[in-house]
């Protein structure tokens, strides 16, 4: 009988620019703390944060929200990754 590690999905935001490396990345323990965390960055209206939780994404424009685009994926992570992650020290620049 083998051990199965356990795992944990965790909800990373990024944004910046359509291609390349994002300007900002972070994570989260729900999808709705992702979305509120993108709004208040960007300032999203109503309309931008709920069309931003159905699609997982959304493109901005730079020069009202300052990037491009956002987006939120589910990334499935073993405890000690997830524990990283959402401390902040995962995204942090070398």
């Amino acid at each position: 009988m083998s051990a199965r590690r356990s795992t944990q999905v965790v909800y990373v935001v990024r944004s910046g620019p359509k291609i390349g490396q994002p300007d900002l990345q972070a994570a989260f323990r729900t999808k709705s703390d992702a979305v509120r965390f993108l709004e208040r960055v960007h300032g999203l209206t109503v309309d931008e944060s709920r069309k931003l939780a159905r699609q997982s994404s959304l493109d901005l424009d730079r020069n009202w929200h300052g990037s491009d685009r956002c987006e939120i994926g589910a990334e499935i992570m073993d405890p000690e990754q997830a524990a990283t992650a959402l401390s902040g020290d995962l995204y942090l620049a070398a």
